[in-house]
């Protein structure tokens, strides 16, 4: 009988969507059993926490990806790359060693962007479709923050409006029919939709720090995202440039040791 996973507390909140409780340590012991139990190397930072819809989640990174293909001896191909309407997608197969296969899509916004900006989206769509399809084909498949719906395009729950009422029979007396109720509606129209949260002061922070060490263009950096300034950011917005950054300032520094 194969050995049990013990759930420890901190992994207890997580899975409730209480991560926000977890401090400093609590968060060092839930990214040790992570690792644990995926056969993570934890120096490569392959976990982070981000913030999601305002929950503090775990994040596997390409670190950690690459680690699992590694591992298992998956591999994998580019499949199809296109643009359409401004949005560059990319398709990727991932083939296990049993012969197993799947698929997944990253896709960016490359409207307006040139240079540097353009060249680093499109090595973002790349890594989204690698990322995915490998989390996809071991069992994986966590959201992340590339995949929450922002504001205004959130599918609304259609809500089915009572059927009309069947004629009475000719020969009976015609009564007087109550005021039809009014169907429920748990998103009226006039509801003010939920606004995403803002970019926190330590996320600007680092943001700051990462556009200077690799030496960026920021207002290039914030186009695809229609802000203008860091701070008109969401938080989830921030969590996803500054994880494609550190990824580029791990990749500079590997190069740059040889």
């Amino acid at each position: 009988m194969a050995d049990l996973i013990e759930i420890t507390p901190e992994m207890f909140l997580l899975a409730n969507g209480e991560g926000n409780k977890l401090d400093a340590k609590g968060k060092e012991n839930a990214l040790r059993q992570m690792c644990h139990s995926l056969g993570l190397n934890p120096a490569g930072v392959p976990i982070q926490f981000i913030t999601l819809n305002g929950k503090l989640v775990p994040y596997l990174t390409r670190g950690a990806t690459d680690q699992i293909r590694a591992r298992a001896g998956i591999s994998t191909e580019i499949v199809e790359r296109t643009t359409v309407q401004g949005a560059y997608s990319v398709r990727v197969k991932v083939t296990m060693p049993d012969g197993r296969t799947d698929e997944s899509t990253g896709a960016v916004n490359i409207e307006g962007l040139k240079g540097e900006s353009l060249a680093n989206a499109l090595m973002k769509a790349e890594t989204k479709a690698k990322r995915r399809a490998t989390l996809s084909a071991v069992g994986l498949g966590m959201m992340d923050e590339s995949e929450i719906p922002t504001e205004g395009n959130q599918a609304r729950p259609q809500v089915q409006a009572p059927r009309p009422m069947l004629s009475a029979p000719a020969q009976v007396v015609a009564k007087s029919e109550p005021a039809p109720v009014k169907a429920f509606d748990p998103f009226p129209a006039d509801a003010e939709p939920a606004k995403p949260a803002p970019a926190r002061p330590e996320q600007l922070k680092e943001l700051v720090r990462l556009v200077k060490a690799l030496d960026l263009n920021g207002p290039e950096l914030l186009k695809p995202y229609g802000a203008k300034t860091s701070g008109e950011l969401t938080g989830s917005q921030a969590a996803e440039i500054i994880l494609d950054l550190q990824e580029q300032e791990k990749e500079r520094k590997a190069i740059a040791n040889g």
